[in-house]
């Protein structure tokens, strides 16, 4: 019986402390026939036990998750560049056949983007606003009502 706790449900971040590419029977598929997946184990501080995500090699838009949350590129799958990155996922909680309560990656967040996402912030160049950009009104401007 471990002393860990299962990582609790819930967004939180996590690191990939290992990453390999293998077979998992139960996710063999029509598809995949032998089950053929990005296998990551993820800890979420020392205090818990490791939480396994295996990706099956066939499930493009998880992948794409996947390295959108890790900041790895999806281009050549190496699972070594995955090893020590953080992502932000959310994670369930669920019993497993032998009784125990375990935990369980539901969906893996992106990274916050470094670019601006309005048309205000983007229309801002060091402190200054493009002529271009749309007007905002407040409790500067100049009208008198």
């Amino acid at each position: 019986m471990s002393n860990y706790q299962p990582a609790p449900a819930g967004e939180i971040e996590v690191e990939v402390v290992a990453a390999s590419v293998g077979e998992v029977a139960w996710k063999a598929s029509d598809d995949n026939p032998r089950g053929e997946c990005l296998r990551l184990r993820l800890s979420a501080g020392r205090d818990y036990a490791f939480v396994f995500a295996d990706v099956p090699l066939d499930w493009g838009r998880m992948l794409d998750a996947v390295s959108k949350a890790t900041g790895v590129s999806r281009d050549k799958l190496v699972p070594d560049r995955f090893v020590g990155q953080r992502a932000r996922v959310t994670l369930t909680q669920y019993t497993g056949k032998d009784g125990s309560t375990r935990a369980s990656v539901a969906k893996w967040l992106p990274r916050p983007s470094d670019k601006p996402t309005t048309a205000k912030a983007a229309s801002k160049v060091e402190g200054r606003v493009s002529r271009k950009a749309p007007p905002t009104f407040g409790a500067d401007d100049d009208i008198p009502f």
